[in-house]
């Protein structure tokens, strides 16, 4: 890795759009804390406000080489201050 880490971002307009909702409802079903998670016009509301933050870029799509996984991260996660994309 050219900037010795193993976290990439990805554009998420670089992502096939199926696989895109894929990976925003796996993130949207890991962090959702309400019981009605199965309620579906929950579940899409909850996408399509991931998806609007993605665009305007309030979160951004990370990953991760070492453990082949990607995941949604909020642009102002502290996490990310000590990664260097």
């Amino acid at each position: 890795m050219e900037n010795g880490c193993s976290v990439v971002k990805v554009p998420y307009e670089e992502i096939d759009p199926e696989t895109l909702d894929k990976l925003i409802e796996d993130f949207v079903a890991r962090t959702s804390d309400d019981d009605t998670s199965d309620d579906k016009v929950l579940l899409e509301n909850k996408m399509n406000q991931v998806k609007k933050h993605l665009q305007k870029g309030k979160a951004i799509i990370l990953f991760d080489e070492i453990s082949q996984s990607c995941n949604i991260f909020s642009k102002d996660n502290p996490v990310l201050r000590f990664l260097k994309l």
